[in-house]
């Protein structure tokens, strides 16, 4: 929705795309082929690739990539 919120929990898919753009990854062509494709989002979906090609990020052994769930909040 275009809002900041540094105090809210960012998704899998959230982080794939911050992931993709601090390692200047580019955007790749490919298909995604995670079973859940349809639940990724189009904004983050050359992102979870990039970041699922290089291992950065893994789908899960079902195949799936779940983009929709919060990360864990991590405290410094």
């Amino acid at each position: 929705n275009g809002t900041i919120n540094p105090e809210g929990q960012i998704t899998r898919q959230e982080a794939a795309v911050i992931i993709n753009r601090l390692n200047s990854m580019g955007l790749s062509q490919n298909s995604l082929l995670f079973t859940d494709a349809n639940e990724i989002a189009t904004w983050s979906n050359r992102a979870v690739q990039n970041v699922a090609a290089v291992q950065v990020m893994l789908g899960y052994p079902n195949g799936s990539f779940q983009p929709k769930p919060r990360l864990p909040e991590q405290k410094p």
